[in-house]
């Protein structure tokens, strides 16, 4: 065997022993829609442990406007502005990497709220953290404030990048996009 060919042999060999997390996190857009079903719902008696908060992103994370065509649930917001049936909220995108759990950051909605900060009287607040793990997972602390409290929509799943996410709630409703870049 030449060296040429026993370097190569080598160097692979080298390279699929370096740990999974060795390489460095894929980067994704993430589109979000959170909306309010007009039509109420039954109440739910159920009490709602919180999730563990993980930290924030060290890196703030740069909205991201429809001026330059990022918005790819633009029409179902529209949609959604013109049904009866829902009240949408907020629509808004950003890009982040998806590291292990572990390592993976959550984005806070709106940006600069904080856990330790008082909840907004109006409007949508919470968390939102993706991570990939075998599969890419979202988890999801959304509350909204109402006359008769606050209304909390929090779930943790596995979802597939590419494709339309609806995290159901009685009252508080989002969509999830998230796209490789």
């Amino acid at each position: 065997m030449d060296a040429r060919r026993l370097y190569g042999c080598l160097l692979w060999l080298a390279l699929s022993l370096l740990p999974l997390g060795a390489a460095s996190a894929a980067w994704y857009q993430v589109e979000l829609i959170v909306f309010r079903h007009t039509v109420p719902a039954a109440p739910e008696d159920a009490e709602v442990a919180p999730l563990e908060l993980p930290p924030f992103l060290s890196v703030p994370v740069t909205p991201l406007t429809d001026a330059v065509g990022s918005l790819r649930m633009r029409d179902i917001y529209t949609l959604l502005q013109q049904s009866n049936r829902y009240q949408p909220l907020l629509h808004l995108a950003w890009r982040q990497p998806a590291n292990n759990r572990s390592a993976a950051s959550a984005v806070a909605i709106p940006a600069g709220w904080t856990p330790e900060s008082p909840a907004p009287a109006t409007g949508p607040y919470g968390l939102v953290r993706i991570y990939q793990q075998r599969f890419l997972h979202v988890e999801l602390d959304l509350r909204l404030p109402t006359a008769d409290g606050v209304q909390v929509n929090r779930q943790s799943r596995r979802i597939n990048s590419n494709e339309i996410h609806y995290l159901d709630h009685p009252e508080l409703g989002a969509l999830l996009l998230v796209t490789p870049l």
